[in-house]
């Protein structure tokens, strides 16, 4: 199936487009619409083994980017109770921390202690 697209691209004022700058620009967007269709393939292809991932958080991986990383600057948050409750409804279906912690931008220690505060670990013997 093909679909077309607009593309517009803005060049920084004072520099003029020529035949090849604009050759090379077509190439790199065909070239990232290429590689967002098979990362959208590689998503239905996990999702099916039952690999619970979306785009975005593919793209982060291949990226090297981690949500710990990208969010150092900015300020603490809290989980909201909304978050809470999709965290411990996907812990209890079986959706490891690790996972969560990557999707949820959190770490690992904000998953396993909103799982241990909610009884969903065994006590140190």
């Amino acid at each position: 199936m093909s679909t077309t697209h607009e593309l517009t691209i803005q060049f920084p004022t004072g520099l003029e487009p020529g035949e090849e700058l604009l050759q090379i620009a077509r190439e790199g967007a065909e070239r990232a619409l290429r590689e967002a269709a098979d990362l959208q393939a590689k998503v239905r292809d996990l999702q099916e083994l039952g690999i619970d991932i979306t785009l975005a958080e593919l793209l982060r991986k291949r990226r090297g980017a981690s949500p710990k990383a990208a969010s150092s600057a900015t300020r603490r948050t809290r989980l909201t109770p909304a978050e809470k409750d999709e965290i411990l409804a996907a812990l209890k279906s079986g959706t490891p921390a690790t996972a969560l912690a990557e999707r949820h931008g959190r770490s690992l220690g904000t998953i396993m202690n909103l799982k241990r505060q909610a009884g969903l670990t065994r006590p140190r013997r």
